[in-house]
């Protein structure tokens, strides 16, 4: 009885043998590692997108204020300062002026130059001016249009 269960044993050992498909401990190290050197090469990849997209946005939305500033110099030629308050403020909102605490004009109206300090919070600032480009730098303190 013995030999037969010895048997039995010996024969399920060799079956389980047989359909033994596991990965060794070296394999799994061995893609644990690649997985490491890829996570490597992208994440300052994916950081440095990062860093465009958000100098991105603070150059779109120069150039949305610039539009509405525009658009406002047609509506009130005689403005000369962002309005802070009352009905001139909602139609300079309405042109897609920025909220006016992150947007300033400074110069006359043929001659402004509006600049956006730290609009994401990352440290991005930017200017544009009546005849200048768009300008932005990774700095927390005001640009000035060139």
């Amino acid at each position: 009885m013995s030999t037969s269960i010895s048997a039995a044993l010996a024969n399920k050992h060799a079956e389980i043998k047989a359909n033994d498909k596991g990965f060794t401990l070296i394999e799994l190290l061995v893609v644990v590692l690649i997985l490491g050197v890829l996570a490597a090469i992208a994440i300052p990849v994916f950081v440095g997108q990062q860093e465009k997209a958000r100098a991105s946005a603070v150059e779109a939305e120069l150039a949305t204020a610039k539009t509405a500033w525009v658009s406002y110099l047609v509506e009130k030629p005689d403005a000369a300062t962002v309005p802070q308050a009352g009905p001139d403020l909602d139609t300079l909102l309405s042109f897609g002026w920025p909220a006016p605490d992150v947007a300033t004009v400074t110069g006359t109206p043929a001659t402004f130059c509006i600049h956006i300090t730290n609009l994401n919070q990352e440290g991005h600032s930017g200017s544009v001016g009546a005849k200048t480009k768009v300008r932005v730098v990774k700095s927390t303190s005001q640009v000035e249009c060139v």
